[in-house]
C-alpha cells in the first residue's frame, strides 16, 4: 500500500477549528518567515500528522485573534481536526487562559512564542511510541486521504447527477452506481478508522492534559522571566538587545539564557572577570584624546566652569545651583574626542578542542568576553575565533565593529552574537596554524597597526619553521603582539613552549587572579 504522507505536499490546506481572516493568516505566515524554530516544529509536526500546521495556525489564532470563534464541528471533517479540537479545548480550560490572552492578543511575537511552546508539547507526546506507534500514526494519514476522497467523490456524483437532470442520461447509470459503491465504501472504511481514533484520543493519559494546561497558565510568567533573563545577560555582557529583532526571537533568546546552565555560569563567570579587569586598569584607566572646544548647558560635574562650581560655597546660591544641575542648564566645557584609530583590531582566538570541555570552556570564553568589554572601552574592533584541528570547524564571531568619525561612546555588542558565540563547541583536535593564519589576515584586512592578538588554549600543537618564520615576520611589520593564556583549570603542568614560540607573553588563567599577574588585562 501507498504511504499517504506521499501526497502531503499536494494536499490542499486542512480544515480549521478556529475561525480566522485574512490578517490572521498573513499573521502566522509572518512568524513562520522570522521564527526558526516554529516553522522546524511545523515540518517536524507534518511528518507525523497531515493536519498538524492548521493545528499550528488553530493555537496561533487562539492566543491572537482579540475575539476567538469556536467553528462547529463538520461531520466530512471530523477526523482531519480531532487532535486539533482536543488540543484548542485543553488550552482553552486552562484557568490562566485568559490571563495569557491578555499577554498575547494582536502581539504577534507572544503568541508565536505560546504558540511554539504548545506545539512543542504536542510534539513530544506524538513522537512517544507508547501513546502513537507507527500503525496509529499511518491512521490519520489513512483518515485524511479518505475524508478528502469523499470530497471529490461527492463533487463527481453531484456532477453526475446535474449532467443526468440535463437529459444526458444515456451511459450515467453505470457511472452512478459506480460511485455510489465507491463512496459506500470509503464512508464504511472512514467510519471505522474514526471509531479507531476518537479511541486511541479519548485513551490517552490525563497528564497531557494538565501538563498542556499547567504550561499554558505558566506562560505569562515564563514571558517575563524570559525578558528579564535576557536583560540581565545583556546587562552582565554589555551587551545590547537588538531593536530589529522580532518579540518571539528575542523570548526564545531568553529561554536558552533560562534553561541553559552553560550560559548562566558562564555570565557569572565574566562578571567576576571583568571585576578584575577593571581593578586592574583603574589606575591605568585610558580616555581618548580629548579637547576643550566650546561652552555649554549639562550636569556633568566632571566638566563644570570654576565660577559654577563655587556656589556651592554661598548658602543661597547652593539651593540655586541644585536646581540648576538638577535641569541640566549649569556651565560647562564642551570636549571632542579624537580618535586616532592608535589601536588596531583585538582578535581572541579560542580553542574549541575535545579536551576543554566543561569548565575549561567557560573560562576561556570569560576571558575573551571580559577582553570584549575592555575593546569597547578602547573603541576598538573585536572578533573572536573559536577553533580546534579543521578549517570547517573555525568560527568567526564579529562582535565588535567600531564605526569611524571620532565617536565618543563604544555600539553596543548585539546579544544574539554573544549567545551564539557562547554556544558553539566543535569538540575537535587541536591546530595552532588555521586560527593564527585567520588571525593574521583579519589584522592584515584592517590595515591597522598596534593589534592584538589573544591564544587561548589548553594544548600543545606543532608548527612549522617555515610557518613560524612568515607568522612573525608579519607581526613585525604590522606591529601586533600576541598574548598566549594557558587554561589551566583543573589541570596543572601545562608547557607553555608551544605558544611561546610566537606569544610575546603567555600566562595563565589560574594566575590571572594573583597580583602582579594580570599582565593581560593591563597591557592589552
Amino acid at each position: 500500500m501507498d504511504d499517504p504522507r506521499d501526497d502531503l505536499d499536494e494536499a490542499p490546506p486542512a480544515p480549521c477549528v478556529v475561525g480566522r481572516d485574512a490578517y490572521d493568516e498573513a499573521a502566522f505566515d509572518r512568524a513562520l518567515i522570522d521564527n526558526a524554530a516554529l516553522a522546524a516544529a511545523v515540518q517536524a509536526g507534518l511528518r507525523l500528522h497531515p493536519g498538524f500546521e492548521a493545528l499550528a495556525r488553530d493555537v496561533f489564532a487562539l492566543l491572537f485573534k482579540y475575539t476567538t470563534t469556536i467553528l462547529d464541528e463538520d461531520p466530512d471533517t471530523t477526523g482531519r481536526t480531532a487532535l486539533a479540537r482536543r488540543v484548542v479545548g485543553w488550552v482553552r480550560a486552562s484557568r490562566d487562559f485568559e490571563r495569557l490572552r491578555a499577554e498575547t492578543v494582536l502581539d504577534e511575537g507572544r503568541a508565536t512564542y505560546g504558540a511554539r511552546l504548545v506545539l512543542d508539547h504536542v510534539l513530544r507526546n506524538l513522537r512517544r511510541e507508547e501513546l502513537f506507534d507507527q500503525h496509529d500514526l499511518l491512521e490519520g494519514f489513512e483518515i485524511d486521504a479518505l475524508e478528502r476522497r469523499l470530497e471529490a467523490l461527492r463533487e463527481a456524483r453531484d456532477a453526475a447527477d446535474d449532467f443526468a437532470a440535463q437529459g444526458h442520461r444515456e451511459g450515467l447509470d453505470a457511472t452512478i452506481d459506480a460511485l455510489d459503491g465507491e463512496l459506500e465504501d470509503a464512508q464504511a472504511a472512514l467510519k471505522r478508522l474514526r471509531r479507531s481514533q476518537a479511541r486511541r484520543l479519548d485513551g490517552l493519559p490525563i497528564s497531557i492534559q494538565s501538563r498542556l494546561r499547567e504550561l499554558t497558565g505558566a506562560l505569562p510568567e515564563r514571558m517575563a522571566q524570559s525578558e528579564q533573563a535576557l536583560s540581565d545577560f545583556g546587562h552582565d555582557l554589555g551587551a545590547s538587545i537588538e531593536g530589529g529583532m522580532p518579540s518571539a526571537a528575542k523570548l526564545d533568546l531568553g529561554d536558552r539564557l533560562l534553561t541553559n546552565d552553560k550560559l548562566k555560569r558562564l555570565s557569572r563567570l565574566v562578571g567576576a572577570f571583568r571585576q578584575l579587569a577593571r581593578a586592574a586598569r583603574r589606575a591605568r584607566f585610558e580616555r581618548l584624546p580629548a579637547e576643550v572646544h566650546a561652552i555649554e548647558r549639562g550636569r556633568d560635574l566632571a566638566r563644570l566652569l570654576p565660577t559654577e562650581a563655587s556656589q556651592l560655597r554661598h548658602p543661597q546660591l547652593r539651593r540655586l545651583f541644585l536646581r540648576r544641575l538638577l535641569e541640566g542648564d549649569l556651565l560647562q566645557y564642551a570636549i571632542e574626542g579624537r580618535d586616532e584609530g592608535a589601536r588596531g583590531p583585538m582578535v581572541v582566538c579560542v580553542d574549541g578542542s575535545g579536551s576543554m570541555a566543561g569548565d575549561k570552556e567557560l573560562w576561556a570564553k570569560a576571558v575573551c568576553l571580559t577582553l570584549l568589554e575592555i575593546a569597547r572601552r578602547q573603541k576598538r574592533h573585536f572578533r573572536a575565533l573559536v577553533f580546534s584541528d579543521a578549517q570547517r570547524d573555525l568560527r568567526v564571531f564579529d562582535l565588535l565593529e567600531m564605526p569611524r568619525g571620532g565617536r565618543l561612546e563604544a555600539p553596543p555588542v548585539k546579544i544574539a552574537d554573544l549567545v551564539a558565540f557562547a554556544d558553539y563547541f566543535p569538540r575537535g583536535g587541536t591546530d595552532f596554524q588555521g586560527p593564527l593564519d585567520e588571525a593574521l589576515q583579519i589584522l592584515q584586512h584592517k590595515n591597522l597597526k598596534r593589534g592584538d592578538v589573544v591564544f587561548i588554549t589548553d594544548g600543545e600543537a606543532s608548527v612549522s619553521p617555515q610557518w613560524l618564520e612568515g607568522f612573525l615576520a608579519e607581526k613585525a611589520r604590522l606591529d601586533f603582539k600576541v598574548y598566549g593564556v594557558l587554561v589551566d583549570v583543573g589541570q596543572q603542568g601545562l608547557r607553555p613552549e608551544a605558544v611561546a614560540r610566537f606569544a610575546d607573553r603567555v600566562t595563565s588563567v589560574s594566575q590571572l587572579t594573583a597580583e602582579g599577574a594580570r599582565d593581560i588585562f593591563i597591557e592589552i
